[in-house]
């Protein structure tokens, strides 16, 4: 079943459990069949200008700063890896004050790591200047920052997690790599060896897709 809509299924019956009649018509529907349309990246973030002459250098995070992302294993490997200086993230949340701690604790500088919340500008001078996007979540609904790293020319080092392997399926496995648990030692191997960089607006779903499947749903019901 597509992961997607084996997440939904979940939430659903998570929120109606008190709803027996409902959930019992829920497990006997069929949902193999179901069509779900992806999202597409945000224009802002891709780029196919060859004018950038700098090196990529930066490690890139952009996430919600919560447990369940486990930002704080990819400072840790950062610094195992030497390179916490080359590390930002980016987004807002209630784990922040823990992982201040834990960049004073390594040596780091937060207020370098942690840009907060930052205009779509910065950001997108981020991606062209990051040589890999970090997520290691441990969960998903989608992970559409995947989806504008690729299509901004960055390359991935991820969790492997369904959401992940879904965007990923179509891109060759030399822009990308998985790791397994948050606990692998090759997550700071990926860093200091970071996959290869994508061409830049190749693997870019365009909102013209996401326009013509809608379409096609609606025709099939």
């Amino acid at each position: 079943m597509n992961p997607y809509v084996s997440r939904v299924l979940e939430e659903v019956k998570a929120r109606y459990a008190h709803e027996r009649e409902f959930l019992q018509e829920l497990t006997n529907h069929s949902l193999a069949d179901a069509i779900v349309v992806s999202p597409a990246a945000d224009g802002r973030t891709v780029t196919s200008s060859p004018k950038r002459s700098e090196p990529r250098t930066l490690l890139l995070v952009i996430s919600r700063l919560e447990t369940e992302k486990r930002v704080d294993t990819v400072i840790s490997a950062a610094a195992e890896a030497g390179l916490l200086d080359r590390l930002r993230v980016v987004g807002g949340g209630p784990d922040r004050p823990r992982l201040e701690s834990l960049i004073d604790v390594l040596g780091g500088s937060s207020e370098q790591t942690l840009l907060g919340r930052i205009s779509d500008d910065h950001l997108l001078s981020l991606l062209e200047g990051s040589r890999a996007l970090v997520s290691m979540s441990k969960s998903e609904s989608y992970g559409v920052t995947l989806q504008e790293a690729l299509a901004s020319g960055t390359s991935i080092i991820a969790s492997d997690i369904p959401s992940h392997r879904w965007i990923l399926q179509a891109v060759p496995s030399e822009f990308y790599q998985l790791i397994g648990g948050p606990d692998s030692p090759l997550l700071a191997d990926a860093m200091t060896n970071p996959p290869c960089l994508p061409p830049a607006g190749v693997y870019n779903r365009q909102w013209s897709d996401v326009a013509r499947e809608l379409a096609n749903a609606y025709e099939t019901l």
